[in-house]
């Protein structure tokens, strides 16, 4: 698959949220906020990757960089817009929601 980048959100706690970029580049796996990155790391490094059932392929949990990390493709309940930098306007996965983004994530992630 082509390099890949969605809007997401980084689940904080119970209930924050802070909106990103999930951006997928010659097989290095990267995450960025308006604050800047996250983290960037070859998707062979990632560990725990998970894809909780109960999320119906909308969230994404796993470690990067020894940090872990809680992705969803769907917009949290009262949370921010979707943080898209100009440049990455151009290819957003448009694929009808939240479960269909998720998938489309899980098998690129999982063929590399």
């Amino acid at each position: 698959m082509n390099d890949m980048h969605t809007p997401v959100w980084e689940l904080l706690g119970m209930t924050g949220s802070a909106p990103g970029l999930l951006r997928l580049t010659n097989g290095v796996l990267s995450f960025e906020t308006e604050q800047g990155p996250r983290f960037s790391s070859a998707v062979s490094q990632l560990t725990d990757v998970k894809w909780p059932w109960y999320s119906f392929n909308c969230a994404l949990n796993l470690t990067a960089n020894g940090e872990k990390f809680r992705l969803s493709f769907a917009k949290p309940n009262g949370a921010a817009a979707a943080w898209l930098p100009q440049a990455a306007a151009k290819g957003v996965l448009d694929l009808g929601g939240a479960a269909k983004t998720g998938k489309a994530w899980r098998a690129a992630l999982e063929s590399r």
